[in-house]
């Protein structure tokens, strides 16, 4: 019971997900790629941008800020909640 109830909102995730892509497709064919790029090349796009050191130190730097962020705000929240 428990694995096609996992099984079944898993299949519904996946086809929602499906379903935004092609509709995505569909609005990226009727505009130009300055307004609004089609998955696939956003996809290459993102593949030549993964190779490049600039990439990764600014997405590592974007984490640091992120994670500095939640901690400050959880620190912040917990003095004041107490």
């Amino acid at each position: 019971m428990k694995t096609s109830i996992t099984l079944n909102s898993t299949l519904q995730g996946l086809a929602s997900l499906l379903l935004i892509i092609f509709f995505w497709m569909l609005l990226a064919i009727q505009y130009s790629d300055i307004i609004l790029p089609s998955p696939l090349k956003i996809i290459a796009v993102l593949k030549e941008l993964v190779i490049t050191p600039l990439f990764w130190s600014a997405f590592f730097m974007t984490m640091l800020s992120f994670i500095n962020g939640l901690l400050l705000s959880l620190f912040i929240g917990s003095s004041l909640g107490i």
